[in-house]
């Protein structure tokens, strides 16, 4: 086992996901809003307009929805697409590109019959905290969910990227690489298909594993990439004492990037060792170190290998 330091692993990663979006602001959208709207809505859908963000959790966006259409007289919720613009460094003489984020917000009416748009969940993104920002209604957006399913929030959601094609396919092969979580995205809103969330059963000590490499990744998506146990959101809680589900949790698991069943094994391993007191609690904490640092070098070369077979096949 080699234990990587954190800036020599970060190094591996595309260098794409360190870059921002940035809000697009009312000025600049009335500037593009021609060629961006035929892109994301169908023409009776209702007009864009600019919002400011809630209160309540991102981390329970759902559920606000569902609280304040419970609440609300007559509420309706209204899909459509919140508005950035990708960092093209490559060029500034180069056409823009956008990424329209997926959104819903709801919709009630006032006596005097004025539509009106409530967002009840702060900004979808850490640091845009507060900052108003343009939503666009697109009964396109997501089509295949019912509200009914979006509103279960066991669905992830995702983004349309927009502009200039080599760019936005760069973006769109790196982030299909990345996990359940990030490759919601695609070139059209007919193309962005939702996908089932899921849970990740994570082995034992991830989470310190994780804070002391000091790796900010989602535990759940960096979990399903090193191929660890994988369970449908809603399907009820696995039986940890079942073997055969558990097994099939990892060997399902569609995401991974390694062979996820060596750390199963890893795990009954320990386990069976520990009931029969021929291993330490630390000695058990030092060997899944060594397996998260040599898996986490091993599934970081694989996603770059991916990236490059994905640009390859575009021509990039």
């Amino acid at each position: 086992m080699v234990q990587r330091p954190r800036g020599e692993l970060e190094e591996q990663e595309p260098s794409l996901q360190r870059r921002r979006d940035v809000p697009v602001s009312p000025a600049r959208f009335a500037r593009l809003k021609e060629q961006l709207l035929p892109q994301l809505r169908a023409r009776a859908d209702a007009p864009p307009r600019q919002l400011r963000p809630g209160t309540g959790t991102r981390a329970t966006l759902w559920t606000n929805l569902a609280r304040l259409l419970q609440t609300g007289n007559g509420g309706a919720l209204v899909r459509g697409f919140c508005l950035y613009e990708l960092p093209n460094q490559a060029s500034r003489r180069r056409t823009p590109a956008w990424r329209c984020l997926f959104h819903a917000v709801v919709e009630t009416s006032t006596p005097s019959g004025h539509l009106v748009y409530a967002d009840p969940t702060e900004s979808r993104r850490v640091g845009d905290e507060g900052a108003p920002y343009i939503f666009v209604p697109s009964s396109r957006a997501h089509a295949q969910l019912s509200d009914a399913q979006l509103l279960s929030g066991e669905w992830l959601t995702g983004s349309v990227l927009l502009g200039e094609p080599l760019f936005c396919n760069a973006v769109l092969a790196h982030e299909e690489s990345r996990g359940r979580r990030a490759s919601v995205v695609a070139l059209t809103p007919e193309a962005l298909v939702a996908k089932r969330d899921a849970r990740v059963r994570a082995l034992p000590h991830f989470g310190e594993w994780m804070r002391l490499r000091q790796i900010g990744e989602h535990p759940d998506t960096l979990g399903e990439l090193m191929g660890m146990q994988v369970h449908d959101a809603g399907a009820g809680e696995a039986d940890e004492s079942d073997a055969v589900a558990a097994y099939q949790a990892v060997a399902r698991n569609p995401e991974s990037y390694v062979a996820g069943l060596e750390g199963f094994k890893l795990e009954l391993e320990c386990r069976e060792k520990l009931f029969a007191g021929t291993i330490s609690l630390d000695q058990v904490r030092t060997r899944f170190f060594g397996y998260y640092d040599d898996t986490y070098h091993s599934m970081r070369e694989a996603q770059l290998e991916a990236v490059g077979q994905r640009l390859a096949e575009l021509g990039l």
